[in-house]
């Protein structure tokens, strides 16, 4: 039981640092480069949100065990870490590195190849923490990590969209390349 504590406590301070990264990262995009990505933390966190907690009640998936009483399915820790590592990786920081280099920021965050990996990773971590805190099973963490992850994209869309409509020769240079 105590083991068990323990992972659950792990996984509230990993949950935490990963939305404060978040929030720095935004915070900091806003201020350095008034770039509108900023946004994409508070729509996407409060996205991932109101569709876990839609989902919990309406699928009534039972936790495997009584720590806590809520549903379990998904994973809201797996969910906002995996969205918030995901938006910080592959969304916000590269558009914090290009600076104001000349490169277009509005191309999105990175190449599609580093999004698999930092999925992984995250839903590996978050995970395994919450199924050894024995508040999930392995399917609420995937179904999580997806919600998570799925949210994060649909935010880089949004962005590359909105990049697009202000600028309408955005998508004619990318098909150019």
């Amino acid at each position: 039981a105590e083991q068990r504590g323990n992972f659950n406590s792990l996984s509230d301070v990993l949950d935490d640092g990963a939305q404060v990264a978040g929030w720095v990262a935004a915070f900091a995009l806003a201020v350095q480069q008034r770039d509108i990505a900023a946004i994409s933390m508070p729509v996407g966190l409060e996205s991932v949100k109101t569709i876990y907690r839609a989902l919990k009640p309406g699928l009534h998936r039972v936790r495997p065990s009584e720590i806590l009483t809520d549903f379990s399915f998904p994973s809201a820790h797996t969910a906002r870490f995996c969205f918030c590592i995901t938006l910080v990786a592959c969304v916000l920081s590269p558009r914090l590195m290009r600076g104001d280099q000349q490169q277009d920021r509005h191309s999105g965050g990175t190449a599609s190849a580093q999004w698999p990996v930092v999925f992984l990773g995250a839903w590996l971590t978050m995970g395994s923490t919450r199924v050894l805190a024995d508040a999930h099973w392995s399917s609420d963490t995937a179904g999580g990590a997806a919600l998570g992850v799925g949210v994060a994209a649909a935010m880089e869309t949004l962005l590359i969209a909105l990049a697009a409509l202000k600028d309408p020769t955005q998508d004619k240079r990318e098909s150019d390349k």
